[in-house]
């Protein structure tokens, strides 16, 4: 009786046994290696490489299983079954792709444990039918207690294997899945075999057909070297197309994919090589520049064309570049240059013409010329700054302005000139939060009967209330937001809020509202009246839009509907500046005014200025013609007051009467029905 547990160590041929650990150890790994392939694969080629991966690592559990085989010597003549041996393999490979397959889909713990189950049921599967497949001249005795812990040790460490592999992608997991790997299928092949004992039997003939110890030793080394070998051509391919694809995506991430120019990723990190945050490098010059026109290429020609422009000049900038100069497109038409060495300003006066002369040369698009021009800014380090996001503000602000000023050759930050510029770029950024964060507050000027002095109404007036920087007039403000087109945003807002706070007054009282020009150049104006009339229940009488001569002049006919249509819903109209225009009298004739304000830069000089009293004395003679309401704005003084009154003016406001104030229906009646 042959116990095979007794000579693991000294029946088995130590250079077949060698060659057997080489194998899977060197097959376990390269199949972790190909895993990482396939559970990034999608689709069909999930499939494939999910089969590849299970052709390598099921030939390593086969090939490691015979080859172990065949290094035993049990004193006995034996051979082994082709068609069992064949099958063995089989099972191997389709197991474990099977458990591969499962847990390149679900990537989690279950698919890791029900794989790991199916590549062990494999290994065991292999390992039995491969046994089945030993002819030997004795009887085979399999004790069933290791039979259970060589499985139970398999299931483990192949569920072990996937479950690292899936935890994470970097070299560490392949290792130790690799060594999970080789466990599992040593676990099952010698634990198996320290539970066998092989009992000689004489009457047991070893079939002539069966493969020999020599033959199947050629057999499974030729497997192994010819599946090795595919393993390892496979890899070294992934592996050096993986690094083509890594090169490409760090090319992809540093450069703009339409010009392939650097891009905003790139300038980041060559600004800490050219512009130390110490102040220690040498002088650098941050260019930023756009393209004049570019718009009007694409809006004609088609986006296209624009792209055709874009790519022709970047060709161009590409020459511009060495050690000491990068050109970046930051997005559009908007470029980025940093130069570092520059010896004086005319060094960069030298480079603005480089650019300026790729830049505006001539592109054949379609049988036309196309051309733009540049307006580019410069900010110098350290002069104007130390990081890169400073001197890009600062060069922008330079460029802006050499926009407004193409005279310029090349426009140099200047703090005194830029800084205010960008003041205004950081109010237009905060006024887009201004309704949003509550900093809108509405003031009522009171406006009063001559007569009397009875409050008949208010003005509204729009003040901003900065958190940081304080309270801004609008003046400053609603420019800003006629530029980048939020002041309809911001007149609707005040047309609601002021009919929601006048309809909450104990006293009913007239409030008047003034409106932009693009709100009477749009269609919307009489819907948000009307909503903001519904909303807050304010009877329509008491509200009066106030237009402005420039609010009519540029359309007159659609001014005109759009007015009438207001008018309609039984609002009131002001014209509000009235003398200051050249088309006064022909709006006084055309639209239904209920109301003319005259200027207060004609009342304030009333005392004292011939040419103003005329004019204010024509308006007054010109509403009672019309019986049009006459409203004398900036009445600061008595004086001002008794010559409206004797005029025959009806109706004044100004701070002789109160100045503004945020509670319309409770101080200013106190305070101006008291004056």
């Amino acid at each position: 009786m042959i116990d095979v547990l007794s000579c693991l160590s000294g029946g088995h041929d130590p250079l077949r046994l060698s060659f057997s650990i080489l194998i899977v150890v060197l097959g376990s790994l390269l199949t972790m290696n190909i895993f990482e392939t396939t559970r990034s694969a999608r689709g069909g080629r999930l499939v494939i490489w999910s089969g590849y991966s299970g052709l390598i690592g099921g030939s390593t559990v086969w090939a490691t299983h015979f080859m172990a085989m065949v290094a035993f010597d049990p004193g006995l003549k034996y051979a082994f079954d082709p068609t069992l041996t064949i099958l063995s393999s089989i099972a191997a490979i389709l197991a474990v792709s099977a458990g591969m397959f499962l847990a390149a889909v679900l990537h989690n713990g279950v698919a890791s444990i029900v794989g790991g189950v199916i590549m062990a049921a494999g290994i065991v599967l292999m390992h039995f039918t491969g046994m089945a497949g030993y002819l030997v001249e004795g009887t085979i005795v399999h004790q069933a207690m290791a039979k259970l812990i060589a499985m139970a040790l398999g299931a483990a460490f192949s569920v072990a294997c996937l479950y690292v592999l899936a935890s994470g992608r970097n070299r560490k997991t392949i290792y130790i899945s690799g060594l999970f790997f080789v466990l599992a299928i040593c676990s099952v092949h010698f634990v198996s075999m320290s539970g066998i004992v092989i009992e000689p039997d004489p009457t047991i003939v070893v079939p002539m057909q069966g493969l020999s110890e020599e033959n199947l030793t050629r057999l499974v080394m030729v497997a192994v070297i010819v599946v090795l070998m595919l393993g390892l051509m496979t890899y070294m391919l992934d592996y050096f197309r993986n690094r083509e694809e890594v090169v490409r995506y760090r090319f992809m991430a540093h450069h703009d994919q339409l010009t392939l120019l650097p891009n905003r990723t790139f300038l980041i990190e060559k600004a800490r090589e050219f512009l130390p945050e110490d102040g220690s490098g040498g002088r650098c010059a941050v260019y930023s520049f756009d393209f004049n026109r570019f718009k009007d290429i694409n809006d004609v020609h088609g986006h296209a064309a624009g792209d055709r422009v874009l790519q022709t000049v970047a060709t161009g900038l590409q020459t511009l570049m060495n050690e000491n100069v990068i050109v970046v497109r930051i997005g559009g038409d908007e470029f980025v240059a940093l130069q570092k060495n520059v010896k004086n300003e005319n060094s960069v006066h030298e480079f603005v013409r480089e650019l300026r002369d790729h830049i505006t040369k001539d592109i054949q698009w379609e049988g036309r010329a196309l051309n733009v021009g540049t307006s580019i800014g410069v900010a110098l380090y350290p002069k104007d700054g130390h990081g890169l996001d400073e001197l890009l503000i600062k060069a922008d602000l330079a460029m802006y302005r050499g926009k407004r000023e193409p005279q310029i050759s090349v426009a140099f930050y200047d703090e005194q000139l830029d800084e205010a510029n960008r003041y205004k770029s950081a109010l237009a950024i905060d006024l887009r939060h201004a309704i949003s964060n509550g900093e809108f507050q509405l003031l009522f000027q009171p406006q009063n009967r001559v007569d009397d002095r009875s409050l008949i109404g208010f003005e509204v007036l729009l003040r901003w209330q900065h958190p940081e920087r304080g309270l801004i007039m609008p003046d400053v403000f609603i420019p800003l937001a006629e530029r980048d087109g939020y002041v309809n945003v911001i007149g609707a807002w005040v047309l609601e809020e002021a009919c929601r706070q006048a309809a909450s007054w104990a006293v009913p009282r007239k409030v008047a509202v003034n409106v932009a020009s693009s709100q009477l150049s749009g269609d919307k104006l009489p819907s948000i009246v009307k909503g903001a009339l519904d909303k807050s229940g304010l009877a329509p009488h008491l509200l009066e839009i106030e237009i402005t001569e420039s609010g009519i002049i540029n359309d007159f006919s659609h001014a005109l509907e759009i007015v009438r249509a207001v008018k309609a819903l039984g609002v009131n109209i002001a014209m509000d500046d009235f003398g200051t225009g050249y088309s006064s009298l022909s709006a006084l004739r055309i639209f239904p005014f209920d109301k003319i304000k005259i200027d207060k830069t004609f009342v304030s000089g009333l005392i004292d200025d011939q040419q103003s009293q005329a004019i204010v004395k024509t308006a007054i003679t010109l509403g009672r013609s019309l019986n049009i309401t006459v409203l004398a704005e900036g009445v600061e003084t008595e004086a001002h007051l008794d010559f409206l009154r004797n005029e025959g003016c009806t109706e004044v406001q100004g701070f002789l009467f109160g100045k503004p104030s945020s509670n319309g229906g409770g101080t200013n009646l106190a305070v101006v029905e008291g004056a």
